[in-house]
């Protein structure tokens, strides 16, 4: 199938219904939710560090939304504000709550309480581990290209187990060109199944920019769906930095954000790049987190690869940078084929232009990379899980596909 096909049947696929009835609400539909129907999406947990998480609540009706947080299992007593923001385009409103002076690698309990229609409501009780360095190992799971297919992702999860993963990443192109209309109703269908089928309430849930992700019309209001260290989601789309690093246990995690895909809207993503420079040459001269173990650049679009997908203005800009910082290996999308590069080996492509005119070159990656495929059930584009374990001494990346066939891994030992 080719990659460019589930484009135009994707509007065929059947939609999700929400929590608790909710697209009953997105869609206008009778009868009118019970109250216990307009709670929204459950709460879900963004930008984790050691000394603090952000807590996300969306809601169509809630107000006066607090975070009620304790240390351990004892029930939840200090409270913290939640601020809200209005999603442009929509009726819908993120609220968030930063818990800070927090210990590392510590479980802490919440809840979120709020009001809905004049009545006091609450949440489940919940918890998370707080980000530790000093942790001796790391324990995620990896999916990319999704494109909006829930059942992907749910055959995915079969595959896995909940103690194969202390945190999740969505490594771009989650959703298809999201879309405003109908109050953006895939857009916060696809967010609620991400949230409550990766466990999202007690496990952090990391968001990296693919280039579907920056088209539709919704595109530039999709970053208020998180928590990003760097961006402020009511800034201009061009402005918006989606970038970033953490680093957990022995493995430093490096973010950037290649943009869009070949030479499409480069007046916007040329600068972009750009901008991104420097941010990369300073993280890697200064970062506490230089010392880890391993340092995993985690891209949705690779910028080496053996097929043309790739992102050559990017590598042009951020190899110098990248060629220094002794990477260990990098995770991408974006292909829809899975590939493992190995490091320093060579590969030939050729293509043919419009013009008919043959071109060849040669790829050699300085450092492994391992591109996930998607978004299919079956066959040549199917999805895939990463499953990432690491400590000090070996860092071992499992690719399996949605039937729990391991396609493919990287096994790397200091």
């Amino acid at each position: 199938m080719d990659r460019r096909y589930f484009i135009n049947t994707l509007g065929a696929v059947g939609s999700l219904a929400l929590v608790d009835g909710l697209a009953q609400k997105l869609y206008g539909a009778e009868p009118e939710p019970s109250n216990a129907e307009k709670s929204g999406i459950l709460p879900y947990l963004q930008n984790p560090a050691p000394d603090g998480m952000t807590i996300c609540f969306l809601s169509l009706n809630a107000s006066d939304v607090k975070v009620l947080w304790s240390k351990g299992t004892a029930s939840p007593s200090t409270s913290v504000n939640a601020t809200s923001l209005k999603i442009p385009k929509t009726t819908w409103t993120i609220w968030k709550a930063r818990i800070k002076n927090l210990s590392p690698g510590t479980k802490y309990s919440y809840k979120v309480s709020y009001k809905e229609g004049g009545v006091d409501k609450t949440s489940a009780i919940y918890t998370f581990t707080t980000f530790n360095p000093k942790s001796p190992e790391v324990n995620a799971v990896v999916f990319n290209d999704v494109h909006d297919r829930i059942p992907v992702l749910e055959a995915l999860l079969k595959q896995i187990k909940p103690s194969d993963y202390d945190f999740s990443i969505l490594l771009g192109d989650m959703w298809n060109d999201p879309n405003p209309s109908k109050n953006a109703t895939r857009v916060f269908e696809t967010m609620e199944a991400y949230v409550r089928l990766l466990d999202a309430s007690n496990k952090p849930m990391l968001y990296m920019r693919g280039n579907h992700d920056t088209r539709g019309g919704f595109a530039g209001e999709l970053s208020y769906l998180f928590d990003l260290p760097n961006n402020d989601p009511t800034a201009k789309f061009a402005d918006q930095d989606a970038y970033y690093d953490f680093r957990t246990g022995p493995v430093w995690f490096i973010a950037p954000d290649a943009g869009e895909d070949g030479d499409k809207r480069q007046e916007m993503f040329q600068r972009y790049r750009e901008r991104q420079v420097g941010w990369l040459q300073k993280i890697f001269a200064e970062s506490p987190d230089r010392n880890a173990p391993w340092r995993v650049v985690a891209i949705h679009i690779p910028l080496y690869n053996s097929s043309w997908w790739d992102q050559p203005d990017a590598l042009k800009r951020w190899e110098p940078s990248l060629n220094k910082a002794n990477i260990d290996v990098m995770i991408a999308g974006h292909d829809h084929a899975w590939r493992n590069l190995e490091k320093g080996k060579t590969y030939t492509r050729k293509r043919k232009t419009k013009e008919g005119e043959q071109i060849e070159d040669k790829v050699t990656p300085p450092y492994p990379v391992l591109i996930g495929g998607g978004p299919n059930l079956k066959g040549g584009e199917v999805g895939t899980v990463m499953v990432i374990k690491a400590d000090a001494k070996r860092l071992k990346i499992d690719l399996v596909n949605t039937e729990g066939k391991t396609l493919s891994k990287v096994d790397l030992k200091k």
